[in-house]
């Protein structure tokens, strides 16, 4: 989704403790003279032990709550099914890393904008409580605004109550764009864009003691491949969903937003540059952003490149459908590789037949705004306690 460019849940199960394992049940016999009726037993027990351990050998999810994170429109966006208030109203919210507010569309969103979404209603929740003040968040593509609401949410085995906007205006630039609202999930240790300061969903969970530390990871799935395996875990991460040893890199604290280093880009096999620039990791962000004059620099690599300007002052770029090569991205001392799978988009062509590229130019300052087509190459995780973010190669 969205700003200049324009479930099924489960949760796994705790590491079993020497209390939790099954009871068996024994039948009193007459034994053998040679037979003692305890060895069997605890050769049992030996073996239901022999078998936990294997299992979490096969599955060694840190603990946390994991659900299924949706892939919407052929990468466009990604989503989680959640619920709100009682009885339970399902809306599909867009996971962002990049908004620090949580909001839902509400019921009295009327416009032409609000069609064609779940709408929550606070009047059909018995749990919902009125909040005072105007709820509005602004983006790079459009505005939202309405008012409060606390209401309990529910997704991937956690129920916490949490307060979020109720959108009631949503600006023309969401008509047609397939969201319910935004799970915002941007750094809750920094300044907020918004007035208030209410806690963050992940903020709650940590509060009321469902998780014990403020880390989340998310696998973004790509359609080319063919599987719709995206989720988000809460409270820990996923270490069977990357390869090798986790990237971390400590994050920007003059930014507001969850924001790294970036050491080096290059294209292809081009050289490298040298100059540093800081990296907002941001998963509602369907294409790359950056300042003209870098996103110039890295596209006039790729031969046969044009460009136009979209409605919202932005360079768009594109390419002959047949571009083969990779975007370098270095974090630290690593460097990940976006290929054409990921930076071009082949069902959008402008009338010249050229393919758009998930790549943006704007006037702006020279922050790399840096979306889905980056993190579909990783496993991204987002560590508020130790101030850091972390990369696994996919």
């Amino acid at each position: 989704m969205r700003r200049e460019a324009s479930g099924s849940a489960h949760l796994e199960a705790a590491p079993v403790k020497g209390r939790d394992l099954p009871k068996l049940k024994m039948t009193r016999r007459t034994p053998r003279a040679e037979f003692d009726p305890r060895d069997r037993a605890e050769k049992q027990i030996e073996n239901v032990r022999r078998r936990l351990r294997a299992e979490r050998r096969v599955r060694p999810r840190q603990a946390g709550f994991t659900g299924r994170v949706n892939n919407v429109n052929d990468d466009y966006s990604y989503t989680v099914s959640l619920s709100l208030g009682t009885p339970l109203q399902t809306v599909e919210l867009v996971v962002d890393t990049g908004a620090q507010w949580t909001w839902v569309t509400g019921i009295n969103c009327n416009t032409e904008s609000c069609n064609g979404r779940q709408k929550y209603n606070p009047g059909l929740s018995s749990t919902s409580s009125d909040v005072n003040g105007a709820f509005s968040a602004s983006y790079g593509f459009g505005s939202v605004g309405g008012t409060y609401a606390t209401d309990n949410i529910l997704f991937a085995g956690f129920n916490v109550k949490s307060t979020f906007g109720i959108a009631s205006t949503l600006s023309s630039e969401f008509t047609g764009v397939a969201l319910d609202g935004l799970l915002g999930l941007g750094d809750s240790s920094l300044s907020r864009d918004y007035a208030r300061n209410d806690p963050s969903v992940l903020d709650a969970l940590y509060n009321s003691k469902q998780i014990t530390q403020r880390i989340f990871g998310i696998r973004l799935s790509r359609t080319a491949d063919g599987k719709d395996d995206g989720e988000i875990t809460f409270g820990g991460y996923d270490p069977s969903a990357f390869t090798g040893p986790v990237n971390w890199n400590p994050t920007v604290k003059t930014s507001n937003y969850w924001s790294i280093q970036l050491s080096s880009s290059s294209v292809n096999d081009g050289r490298s540059s040298s100059t540093s620039k800081t990296a907002i990791i941001d998963s509602g962000l369907s294409i790359m952003v950056l300042p003209v004059d870098d996103a110039n620099t890295l596209m006039s690599q790729f031969p046969g490149y044009t460009t136009s300007t979209n409605q919202a002052g932005g360079v768009e770029y594109y390419l002959p459908c047949n571009t083969k090569g990779s975007i370098n991205l270095t974090f630290g001392s690593v460097t990940y590789a976006i290929t054409e799978k990921d930076f071009l988009a082949t069902q959008y062509r402008n009338e010249a037949g050229l393919c758009y590229v998930n790549l943006n130019g704007k006037t702006m300052s020279g922050d790399w705004y840096i979306g889905d087509p980056f993190m579909r190459n990783v496993y991204t995780i987002y560590d508020v306690e130790n101030s850091r973010i972390g990369f696994g190669r996919k």
